[in-house]
């Protein structure tokens, strides 16, 4: 499972908890799951505790939850930007042109790399840079291979074919490489 679907799906499982916990507390306090109003939600050594500290415990309360939800903010917007799909890209060549979809080329470089025999996975995601496009990858590589190699075969090969179908003579390229070990590549 790729990086952004898992953190989506422990998002969206958060919210549920949530939403489940928030609700069954709601209807305890209301009486709806019991029947009696008068049965406390807390315990009695927690009400206790939060009765003597009443000045203090609920602006931490308050404070505790607003960092928690500023928090879950950030992290679904930067999922949310993580969604928006690039403009799809347009490839002129005199009267003809070709509108490709940026996730059909990101998705043709990641296997483009991964046919490298000593990469094992690679995930390629392209933004339009100020005046050349810029390409992050992250790659998990078998940790017997030379970082002169791993920068040869990224060089020579998937990279610059993308920047090619990009139309640009280069891109600027953020790698970021994870090495398995027991991955390793045999001749």
């Amino acid at each position: 499972m790729k990086r952004a679907n898992r953190d989506r799906v422990v998002l969206a499982a958060i919210g549920v908890l949530c939403i489940v916990v928030g609700g069954l507390g709601l209807l305890q306090s209301f009486g709806a799951l019991d029947g009696s109003e008068s049965e406390p939600v807390l315990l009695e050594d927690v009400r206790a505790f939060v009765h003597r500290n009443d000045g203090t415990f609920w602006p931490i309360v308050a404070g505790i939850a607003l960092v928690v939800a500023y928090l879950g903010g950030r992290w679904l917007l930067s999922e949310l930007r993580s969604v928006r799909r690039p403009a799809p890209v347009r490839v002129a060549d005199g009267a003809d042109s070709l509108s490709i979809d940026m996730s059909a080329l990101t998705e043709a470089a990641g296997s483009d790399l991964e046919q490298e025999p000593r990469i094992t996975a690679a995930d390629v995601s392209v933004t339009n840079g100020v005046t050349t496009p810029r390409a992050e990858i992250r790659i998990a590589a078998a940790d017997d291979m030379p970082l002169r190699e791993l920068q040869d075969a990224l060089g020579t090969g998937p990279l610059s074919r993308l920047a090619h179908a990009l139309e640009h003579d280069q891109l600027d390229a953020r790698v970021l490489v994870t090495f398995e070990p027991g991955r390793r590549h045999l001749v």
